[in-house]
């Protein structure tokens, strides 16, 4: 009998990705509580850490 895997799942997830996740649907959103949300002092810090709505730019590589 083959081992399965819960990984290996399609529909997998960490616990991890759900509050990232909830923030960014928040700040894209707008809503009012973002950034209570978040818990954070300073907007920025939700932000960098976050707001996951912008691709990142990888730096090419030889």
């Amino acid at each position: 009998m083959e081992e399965f895997k819960i990984t290996e799942h399609p529909k997998y997830f960490s616990l991890q990705s759900v509050r990232p996740a909830a923030i960014t649907t928040k700040l894209s959103k707008r809503a009012a509580d973002a950034y209570d949300f978040a818990a954070h002092v300073n907007p920025s810090t939700t932000h960098k850490h976050y707001d996951h709505r912008t691709a990142k730019k990888a730096k090419a590589t030889e």
